[in-house]
């Protein structure tokens, strides 16, 4: 983030780690399997590839509040908005600096 700090990912849970150290759980999800993180421009949102129900969750950073923000949860490869899109596995993802696109391998 913009203070220096790392997010990064367990199998089910995103971590804040701060410049100094300090490690802070920032959500905990069941049944998942998260691997890629990136974080929104301003910072107030983070962007999690759950490979397992292959979806892409959209963090909160604030509170913590976890919701879908793509992915259909059925195996396949097909662009779309929401629930229209489909992934196999995502593994990684990363946002425009605008905030406008985000990239999902």
């Amino acid at each position: 983030d913009h203070a220096g700090a790392w997010y990064v990912t367990t199998d089910d849970s995103v971590l804040h780690i701060s410049a100094a150290g300090r490690v802070r759980i920032v959500a905990t999800m069941e049944g998942v399997d998260l691997n890629g993180v990136a974080i929104s421009p301003d910072g107030s949102a983070l962007f999690v590839t759950d490979a397992n129900n292959h979806k892409i969750r959209r963090v909160e950073v604030g509170t913590g509040a976890v919701t879908t923000l793509a992915g259909s949860g059925t195996t396949g490869s097909a662009d779309g908005v929401g629930g229209a899109a489909q992934f196999y596995g995502p593994f990684g993802v990363a946002i425009s600096p605008g905030g406008s696109a985000l990239f999902v391998t």
